[in-house]
């Protein structure tokens, strides 16, 4: 019964029993306000929807434990602003500069890599992602699980592993100082 009225702690309830609507009208509620705490707090601009996203997809994951659903919004800005701090903490930390890491191609296409020093430094380098980033990474190429099952260990959609993979391999690539292997438009 679509309920347009519906107040956030009916919402809330009916989000609990797994009714993903009531969840996503939560959503719509409140997803501004949220932007505006996440930027405010995290002084990132560009990550703004990524924190959004992840303070609504911790929010869903942990329904269960808000005692009172009349709390819901200041529950749900206290998972905002943990999240953007989390995020400010990252782009406070100090990074050391390493020197970008030669990888040799072999004659199957595949990236080699020169030395075992320079694997460290490749670690290095993950182990300063972001969280979900770096567990997508972990456990893709570190564990060599595949897509479906890293998803399910981490608890997110195929899709948005896939993006998590993306992003952290694209900040990887950054920071080692090599360029994307795919074309811009592609």
């Amino acid at each position: 019964m679509p309920n347009s009225e519906s107040s956030d702690a009916e919402d809330f309830q009916l989000s609990l029993q797994g009714n993903r609507d009531a969840f996503g009208r939560l959503y719509d509620r409140h997803a501004v306000a949220v932007r505006s705490v996440v930027a405010a707090v995290a002084k990132d601009f560009g990550a703004v929807e990524d924190l959004t996203q992840e303070t609504f997809t911790r929010a869903f994951t942990r329904l269960a434990t808000l005692t009172n659903p009349e709390g819901f919004r200041g529950w749900l800005f206290g998972i905002a602003r943990f999240v953007a701090k989390e995020r400010l903490r990252e782009l406070t930390r100090k990074h050391v500069p390493i020197n970008a890491i030669p990888i040799d191609v072999n004659e199957n296409g595949v990236h080699e890599v020169d030395q075992a020093d320079e694997l460290t430094r490749i670690f290095a380098h993950v182990a300063l992602l972001p969280e979900r980033d770096r567990l997508a990474i972990h456990a893709y190429y570190f564990t060599e699980q595949n897509a479906t099952e890293a998803a399910r260990i981490m608890g997110i959609s195929r899709s948005s592993f896939y993006a998590a993979l993306e992003r952290g391999l694209a900040r990887l690539r950054k920071e080692l100082g090599q360029v994307s292997e795919k074309e811009p438009n592609q």
